[in-house]
């Protein structure tokens, strides 16, 4: 989630989502799909990186 949040690719309420703000039932999560694909993406890496 940290790094969602450092990536600027999650959004509520139509604003970016700030490690203090607190997700309730009901809230609607928006996530900048090109901005995940790309965490994912690093983490892929790194675990191929980090096994051989």
């Amino acid at each position: 989630m940290n790094q969602l949040i450092d990536a600027e690719a999650i959004f509520v309420h139509e604003r970016l989502l700030q490690k203090k703000h607190k997700v309730q039932n009901g809230d609607v999560v928006r996530i900048h799909k090109d901005k995940l694909k790309t965490i994912l993406w690093k983490e892929e890496l790194y675990d191929e990186v980090a096994v051989k």
